[in-house]
């Protein structure tokens, strides 16, 4: 029979007290004992960040299924011929920057990760893309896209998921057509572990064949023993298993305490928008609301915020490893779409302003940056940096890009 072992347990205060002071002297300590050689190979410590945390992952596409008209889930798994042995695991929630090259054009673009965390283990992503009208890069994928297809992705990105030391108890989260895909992610992981938090799921669609994976969810709402809810909501058509209208104010109250939740918003820039002004009225602090990416402002100049009298185009002059160019650039395509046509192959991930990957010194210049996807530091505002992604030109621009060549 084991042995039972008692434990004085010290108070919370007077531990974390002791710890502090012997923080300094025991490192002192480790240091005098330690070798004075440098370690040989890779620390183990960087070895473990490169694994979890990639500059790039070479994926192949394992497989390719229609769910719905006009969207496709494709099951992306390492190619280790590439250099890929294994995938970075993920939180759900989380995105790949997808690199492609379109008719000689490189590109990248954001795409959720639909499958949960857990797949990555088994050596599978899945990302769902919903092909969009004149969809630059979405046509390309729909045609060129097929098992056996190499695809070179980011490591996971984003901070669109759940933390328990950050986050309510109860998720409720708000997405509208394709937007569906994160929450998908965050509800089979955490059907798998268990429901460790609550979570409704408004789910805001045309109508009722518009609803991606509606079995599946229903039957996870069905497993979940009350923690989990998906309420459908239809603007165009009526339908028992669904609210009708939009997801407002009062139909978030109708389901649960605003107060009480940590709202999670996902789907097209329209519905950012009229979601935003429906939520001003609960007085919700800024960590209790989180927005996924959502790629560059559509129609930028029909915003009542931008500015009367702007040319139709202008000369953007683009400093890049000390080589420079001039390109053109229009006034409703931001800054980074220009570069893009021109094939400089500018930095970026999210494409929305946030992650600052493709941040850029603004040396002359006048440019237009929507205030809710301005992600900037403060300091960079101040010291005239830039997120090209998110910036659009009101006069003749001058750029300093970051990147090895143009």
């Amino acid at each position: 029979m084991a042995e039972k072992l008692k434990v004085k347990v010290k108070p919370l205060a007077v531990l974390d007290l002791l710890d502090f002071k012997h923080l300094v002297p025991g490192r002192k300590k480790r240091f005098q004992r330690a070798s004075a050689l440098c370690p040989s190979g890779v620390p183990p410590m960087n070895a473990l960040a490169a694994r979890l945390h990639p500059v790039r992952q070479h994926l192949i596409i394992k497989d390719v299924a229609e769910i719905a008209p006009g969207v496709k889930t494709f099951t992306l798994a390492p190619d280790e011929t590439k250099g890929t042995a294994e995938l970075a695991y993920f939180r759900a929630g989380q995105y790949l920057s997808i690199k492609a090259d379109v008719n000689g054009v490189p590109v990248t673009r954001p795409y959720s990760i639909s499958s949960a965390p857990a797949e990555s283990q088994k050596g599978q992503y899945q990302i769902t893309v919903k092909q969009q009208e004149k969809g630059f890069v979405t046509d390309w994928i729909f045609d060129n896209w097929a098992p056996g297809i190499a695809v070179e992705a980011s490591g996971p990105e984003g901070q669109f998921y759940y933390e328990r030391l950050r986050d309510c108890k109860h998720i409720a989260g708000i997405a509208g057509g394709s937007g569906i895909t994160p929450f998908v992610s965050m509800a089979r992981q955490f059907q798998k572990d268990g429901f460790p938090v609550s979570f409704t799921l408004f789910y805001g669609c045309n109508c009722k064949s518009d609803i991606l994976f509606k079995e599946e969810l229903d039957a996870i709402e069905r497993s979940a023993d009350g923690k989990f809810k998906a309420v459908y909501v239809l603007c165009k058509e009526t339908d028992a298993c669904a609210e009708e209208g939009f997801v407002t104010a009062e139909l978030v109250k109708k389901y649960v305490d605003p107060d009480k939740c940590s709202f999670f918003i996902c789907g097209p820039q329209a519905m950012y928008e009229f979601v935003a002004k429906e939520l001003e009225g609960f007085a919700l602090p800024q960590k209790q609301v989180r927005r996924e990416v959502f790629g560059e402002i559509k129609n930028v100049t029909h915003r009542p915020d931008y500015p009367k009298d702007v040319p139709e185009s202008f000369r953007l002059t683009v400093t890049k490893n000390g080589k420079t160019v001039v390109i053109p650039a229009l006034r409703e395509e931001s800054l980074l779409v220009s570069m893009e046509r021109a094939g400089l192959n500018p930095p970026s991930k999210c494409r929305s302003g946030v992650c600052s990957f493709c941040r850029s010194e603004l040396v002359d210049g006048d440019v237009f940056i929507p205030a809710d996807t301005d992600g900037r530091r403060a300091a960079d505002k101040e010291y005239s940096y830039i997120h090209p992604c998110s910036s659009y030109p009101l006069s003749d621009v001058t750029l300093i890009v970051p990147g090895d060549e143009v």
